[in-house]
């Protein structure tokens, strides 16, 4: 009897510090400050590291590629203020995104093996990649255009793309300093020698300059088809230094917001203001869809920007108009969406 009980007894005490260590476990809050190298959910990793600056449980992120959002540690996961959830691993060197996605600390393992062959000296520079994943309801396909050191058009296309089907183009390291041209183009049939056709619904220019990889997504139906960047975000992707309209459709029918801006640009020698559009394209509500789109960071002072936020078969087309300053601020990110039905559209700011 008395065997039982002291039995008991250290049962019952190491289930105590088995308590107590958890806790103290949880209650210490996880550094995720640094850079952390990211992955796909094909497991390719991106040229670039994201980066997570921490101040307690808040958390700032910047993926590199121009996308900022902000989150709230709780426990071991986050959600960000652009609607995704990451989830941290026990020894705090990897997260697990809702979107299938993986960040690795830099210097932790990689999440599959992954072997990186440096240049060896004399080799030339690697190429440049852009990739396009078609996620649309329609045969996709992307053609890009460079010009080579000697000023010729060179253009090289993606095969016709399937849903869910991925390419990657090659552009070489050393081409002229033109900006090189990408074309998004919907399959619409066959020819009388029954060859794809195809018609260009969406276009990208981007600097000779830009290095590493690119991404590009195809997404919507043959009537309203869109293409953003992998991050969701639409406009330059190959500058960090670039401000964000976040758009968001909480709302029962398909819907885009357009933004006007002016840049100063010199013409015959005097700097005037010249209007620039930015659009996210139709995009439906279910799942509760955003895209961010990048503005420069510098626009002509004292002119507004104006958004306008629209529905696709509607009642009334124009659902909500506004405009923002000039000089607004980068972060937090000025968030706009549409909520209602067909016959009831609103549109306004994320907070009403």
């Amino acid at each position: 009897m008395k065997l039982e009980h002291t039995k008991e007894r250290y049962a019952i005490t190491a289930c105590l510090w088995l308590f107590l260590l958890t806790f103290s476990a949880l209650a210490q809050t996880l550094n995720l400050e640094g850079s952390w190298e990211m992955y796909n959910d094909k497991g390719e990793k991106f040229d670039k590291p994201a980066k997570v600056a921490q101040s307690g449980t808040k958390l700032s992120i910047n993926n590199g590629y121009g996308g900022k959002s902000t989150a709230v540690l709780n426990g071991n996961t986050f959600t960000t203020s652009d609607g995704l959830t990451g989830t941290i691993s026990a020894d705090g060197a990897k997260i697990n995104w809702s979107n299938a996605y993986v960040w690795v600390r830099q210097g932790a393992t990689a999440p599959r093996k992954l072997v990186e062959i440096a240049a060896l000296p004399g080799d030339p520079p690697p190429s440049r990649k852009i990739k396009i994943f078609n996620n649309a309801g329609f045969v996709g396909r992307m053609t890009a255009t460079y010009y080579d050191q000697q000023g010729v058009a060179k253009t090289v296309k993606s095969n016709g793309l399937m849903v869910l089907q991925s390419e990657t183009l090659e552009i070489p390291a050393e081409t002229a300093p033109k900006p090189i041209e990408i074309k998004f183009l919907k399959g619409t049939g066959v020819n009388a020698q029954l060859n794809d056709t195809y018609a260009e619904f969406s276009t990208a220019t981007i600097p000779a300059s830009f290095n590493a990889e690119l991404c590009y997504r195809m997404e919507g139906t043959l009537v309203n088809p869109i293409v953003s960047n992998c991050d969701n975000s639409i406009g330059d992707a190959t500058n960090s230094d670039v401000r964000q309209i976040r758009f968001q459709n909480d709302a029962g029918y398909d819907a885009q917001m357009t933004v006007t801006y002016f840049v100063n640009e010199v013409v015959n020698g005097n700097s005037i203001p010249m209007p620039k559009t930015v659009t996210s394209g139709f995009i439906n509500g279910l799942g509760g869809k955003f895209r961010l789109l990048n503005l420069p960071k510098e626009t002509s002072p004292n002119l507004p920007i104006q958004i306008m936020l629209t529905g696709n078969a509607t009642v009334k087309d124009s659902i909500f108009v506004t405009t923002l300053p000039a000089n607004f601020a980068a972060s937090p990110a000025p968030c706009f969406k549409v909520w209602g039905t067909l016959f009831d559209p609103k549109g306004g700011t994320c907070n009403q």
